[in-house]
């Protein structure tokens, strides 16, 4: 079982052989530099063997002549050997022929001493310097020559003693084995040099990078393949040029200068090398210093073509740069935060919002900027969102920001992430929503502006249409009660009875007047007058109004303004709105009623139906009492709508006020709090003073003789107005609508006044007067209605030039108006 595993001696000797073979050098050339270099001191060293020769010779005794003739020869090959010409081989073979000439004259002039045949064993081992097989061979031939052939055949002039004389064979084999120790130990420090050196080349033929030797002078020593594959140039033409002339700018100093060779430090950097065809590149660059016995004789550059890397971060910057640019260029905020929570980055649209500069809130954490309540809450979603594996993505969410001034806003945030070797990143897109809030805001309350006045139109129509009805039959109610009454003795136990029905119509009627003025439909007789006279005038009655356990301030603004307005209406709203202050302080309090001029901006009167930007007078009361919460002011304006126990109050009283100021071109805004008081402001438009011209007393009313023509759809009505006219002594043409021009035309007499109804189905009031007009031009228009929005043109105010007599009327002011117009 040993013996089969136990190699043929064939395979044996083969292995032998293929070790043997290992050591056998290859016969790489050497490089140009190093050839030149140990070339020329073998040559230095074989004319030193010139002149040692012809002295050595001479001093054994040699004649001059003959001494100069046999170191002449070894001159020739010198000179031989110094014609680089024919080659390397050949150059090297003379100076093997030279120097190994020179070992046989000396072993000739000593007379054969044995200490002059280590000559020829010395320069074997140098022709090995070559590293050539050529010179050693032929150097180990000249050996096997002189000492086989001529040692054998010539003895004595060979060697000096009788032994090797008698047997010369045995002293050639002698020095044989002494040629092959050598030859095995020159051959065997030529492979390892052969080696050392390949490891060297194959290292330097792999390397991506271009490595160079330079030596003092600044000249290339070595360069390996990607040195002239970097820079253009073939690696023989680099070798002993100045790398400098050949791969730097003239505006670049070398970092294997003289910095280098004077500290003996290694150099880093990046520079730009040229190549052969002159394009420039940038490179990385390494040199370190190359030393002999502890001094630096030169260094090793090593450098890399960067410009892939270079073009990368140029693109990166690049791309930085337009991130940066777009980014800061975007009105949103742009927030990159570690997943620890800390700020990486931030934009300019970031620092508008929250305050911030960039410096102040890089590497602090996200929670800077939201409200203490709402950090919690945040660190727990940055911690679920670091527990997942996939990428966060979010969108709209509403959230509270915190600026620096520690004021806090609403924000819409967007989300997302992104993951890298440092770990996860989050970046956020932050919109303040300040504005967007604010008109949401806005739009809600025109919104809830636009239904209240909706509905208090709708509610308005209602009540103008049903004080329109009453009124007709509260005209009737009246004037048949002052018809009776006109009838009745004093004494007439009837009388009390109808005094009661006519008080009672009349408060009818007033009840009328307040629907009417919620409506904005009662008639106005308005002039230029100053707010603050109404209220000085009312000041002593507001007093006995709200009692002693209350105080009255007035705040008046000197220089006030007027308004064009109605004084009656302004007395009732000033009433109205004092005694609701009345009512909310039922034990003490102080009432204050101030006047004030002001300019309202287009903001306050878009947030105010019905008002204009301009000057305004504002008219204020305010008391100390219970206050009213949103729910009560929502409905605060409505008719009918109280807070008080039943019986206390009609729900009409701020009805009344809003109808009435509105109807004037204005408004009134109400601020109030439970427990802090309420205040009530109503802004009129500042009107231009005019002149008041004192209206002339009239005489009592008195009857009349001339004809009327009576248009009235209301039965009733007509029937009762036809018959106080009657009693007064006019003549009376009375007719529902649809017959009144067939009746006037018919009608043989002069017709003096029409006193028609406004509101009548068929034909309205208005359109019969102009058919009168045809009929009967100078016929006068005496208009009477309970409803009078067809009269009017502007939110009621009567056109001067339309008579009108307004229902529910007394007998007594029908005579009265009908004699006014006739007189006019």
């Amino acid at each position: 079982m040993q013996r089969s595993l136990e190699r043929p001696w064939p395979v044996r000797v083969r292995s032998l052989a293929d070790a043997l073979h290992v050591l056998i050098p290859e016969g790489r050339p050497l490089p140009g530099p190093v050839w030149r270099r140990r070339h020329w001191g073998i040559v230095a060293l074989l004319w030193a063997h010139v002149v040692g020769l012809a002295l050595f010779a001479i001093l054994a005794g040699s004649e001059v002549r003959h001494a100069l003739a046999e170191s002449g020869v070894v001159a020739g090959f010198a000179l031989l050997a110094g014609f680089g010409g024919l080659g390397r081989r050949f150059s090297a073979a003379m100076a093997c022929l030279g120097l190994l000439t020179s070992s046989a004259l000396l072993v000739h002039f000593s007379g054969g001493y044995i200490e002059m045949h280590f000559h020829f064993f010395v320069m074997v081992g140098l022709m090995a310097l070559y590293q050539d097989w050529i010179p050693f061979l032929l150097a180990i031939g000249y050996v096997v020559v002189h000492h086989g052939l001529v040692g054998v055949l010539e003895p004595r002039s060979v060697f000096n003693h009788a032994a090797a004389w008698a047997n010369p064979w045995m002293w050639a084999g002698i020095h044989g084995v002494f040629i092959v120790g050598m030859s095995i130990v020159s051959l065997i420090t030529w492979r390892l040099n052969e080696l050392a050196v390949a490891h060297v080349e194959l290292i330097l033929g792999s390397a991506g990078e271009g490595i160079v030797g330079v030596d003092r002078e600044g000249k290339t020593t070595f360069a390996n393949a990607a040195a002239g594959v970097l820079t253009g140039w073939r690696v023989d033409e680099l070798v002993g040029r100045s790398l400098e002339a050949l791969v730097l700018t003239s505006r670049q100093a070398p970092p294997w200068g003289a910095s280098l060779l004077s500290t003996g430090h290694s150099v880093t950097g990046e520079m730009n090398f040229r190549r052969k065809d002159g394009v420039t590149f940038p490179v990385e660059c390494v040199s370190a210093p190359i030393r002999e016995r502890g001094v630096v004789v030169g260094s090793v550059v090593v450098f890399n073509d960067v410009t892939m890397r270079t073009q990368a971060e140029n693109a990166r910057r690049e791309s930085e740069l337009r991130l940066r640019s777009i980014t800061d260029a975007a009105a949103d905020g742009v927030v990159a935060a570690d997943e620890d929570g800390r700020i990486v980055s931030w934009n300019r649209g970031a620092e508008a919002i929250f305050g911030y500069a960039e410096a102040e809130v890089v590497a602090r954490p996200l929670t800077v900027l939201m409200p203490e309540r709402l950090r919690e809450t945040y660190e727990h979603g940055i911690e679920r969102a670091s527990a997942g594996a996939a990428p966060v993505l979010t969108r709209g969410l509403e959230f509270v920001g915190l600026r620096k001034d520690g004021t806090e806003f609403p924000l819409e945030l967007s989300l997302g992430s992104w993951d890298s070797e440092q770990g996860r990143f989050y970046v956020g897109i932050v919109r303040d929503v300040t504005e967007r809030k604010n008109a949401e805001e806005a739009l809600r309350q025109t919104e809830h502006q636009l239904r209240q006045s909706q509905k208090m139109d709708v509610v308005g129509q209602l009540a103008g249409g049903i004080a329109h009805d009453f009124n007709n039959l509260l005209t009737v109610m009246l004037g048949r009660s002052h018809v009776l009454l006109s009838k009745l003795e004093p004494s007439s136990s009837h009388r009390h009875d109808l005094e009661l029905i006519a008080t009672t119509a009349a408060s009818a009627g007033a009840l009328t007047q307040r629907l009417l003025a919620f409506s904005r439909k009662q008639l106005l007789q308005p002039k230029v007058l100053n707010l603050n006279g109404v209220v000085m005038t009312m000041a002593s009655m507001l007093r006995r109004i709200i009692g002693e356990h209350l105080q009255l301030v007035t705040v008046l603004e000197p220089e006030l303004g007027p308004v064009r307005a109605d004084p009656v209406q302004f007395e009732q709203v000033v009433v109205n709105l004092v005694v609701n202050a009345r009512d909310a302080m039922p034990h003490r309090g102080t009432l204050t009623v101030e006047t004030r001029n002001v300019d309202l901006d287009a903001d306050f009167a878009a947030r105010h139906p019905g008002l204009g930007a301009g000057p305004h007078v504002m008219l204020a009361v305010t008391d100390t009492g219970t206050g009213m919460d949103a729910s009560v002011q929502a409905h605060l304006f409505e008719p009918f709508f109280t807070t008080k126990a039943p019986g206390k109050g009609t729900g009409l009283g701020l009805a009344t006020v809003y109808g009435i100021v509105t109807q004037h071109d204005g408004a009134i805004a109400v601020q109030s709090e439970p427990g802090a008081g309420t205040t009530f402001r109503i802004y009129l438009p500042r009107a231009a003073r005019e002149a008041q011209v004192a209206a002339p007393t009239l005489p009592a009313p008195a009857g009349g003789h001339e004809t009327i023509l009576l248009v009235e759809d209301d039965e009733m009505v007509r029937d009762l107005t036809r018959e106080v006219l009657y009693e007064g002594g006019y003549a009376v043409l009375a007719s529902a609508p649809g017959g009144a021009l067939s009746l006037a035309e018919r009608h043989a007499g002069g017709i003096h006044l029409l006193l028609t109804d406004v509101v009548m189905p068929d034909m309205g009031g208005r359109e019969l007067a102009r058919h009168m007009a045809r009929i009967s031009p100078a016929t006068k228009v005496l208009y009477m209605s309970g409803y009078t929005d067809d009269l009017i043109s502007n939110h009621g105010v009567l056109d001067g030039h339309a008579p009108l007599l307004g229902k529910p009327f007394m007998p007594a002011e029908l005579l009265r108006k009908v004699r006014e117009v006739l007189a006019s």
